[in-house]
């Protein structure tokens, strides 16, 4: 009995998707509290909301991992599941999407390392912040938000690319595939539609709290999310 390689490739996407997902939904800190909060938000968009609708899709991507795993090892359909496991092509929209999601994990996690204790996923101001402009902020000023679009856009790429690898009836991942279809779009819409809001806020408490070093950044970054572009 032997895993083939397609099925470790197979499998190492999976994971990596799931760490991705982990990775980029959870905040490296303790919610900030208080006064410390300068922008009051929906709370999907929190620490506890990227807690919550992180559990789905890592659920699917790991739990599909493991399906693979059994079946192929074993080579025989899992006795959970009323239609086993099917190969599926991993094409280039997938390939694409695995891509995505590990440049925005890396990047991420750049802003976790440069931003420290400052990093919170609400809009706030701790004691003694200081403003950071080394790291992924000497290119663009919200680069966590640019890692965000990235995660979002490889999120639905995988899990869209060509279905689950189980068939649709009535099987548990199924229902995690479509579940998390759902679930990413509607926090993606609710993401993109604050994210702008954000970056302005965001940049005029800056301004506001730090002047004229917030303005020479601004003169040396200008972009807001994609170098040269905007």
């Amino acid at each position: 009995m032997s895993v083939t390689v397609d099925s470790l490739v197979e499998i190492l996407s999976l994971v990596i998707s799931a760490v991705s997902v982990w990775v980029n939904m959870t905040s490296p800190n303790l919610p900030a509290a208080g006064k410390e909060i300068v922008v009051t938000e929906h709370k999907a968009i929190t620490t506890g909301g990227a807690n919550l609708v992180k559990l789905l899709p890592t659920t699917s991507f790991l739990l599909e991992a493991l399906i693979l795993f059994v079946q192929d090892l074993s080579h025989t359909n899992s006795s959970i599941l009323p239609n086993a496991y099917h190969s599926r092509t991993r094409g280039t929209q997938y390939c694409l999407g695995v891509v995505l999601l590990i440049v925005s994990g890396l990047l991420r996690y750049l802003c976790y390392r440069e931003l420290g204790r400052h990093f919170t996923f609400e809009v706030s101001l701790l004691q003694g912040h200081k403003l950071v402009t080394t790291g992924p902020y000497s290119f663009v000023r919200h680069p966590g938000y640019t890692a965000t679009s990235l995660f979002f856009s490889g999120l639905l790429c995988t899990i869209t690319a060509s279905g689950p690898g189980v068939d649709y009836n009535t099987t548990l991942v199924a229902v995690f595939w479509l579940s998390g279809i759902a679930i990413s779009i509607l926090y993606l819409a609710a993401v993109l539609r604050t994210q702008m809001d954000r970056m302005k806020k965001e940049d005029a408490i800056l301004k506001r709290e730090f002047g004229k070093e917030w303005v020479e950044w601004e003169k040396r970054v200008p972009w807001r999310l994609v170098p040269g572009l905007c």
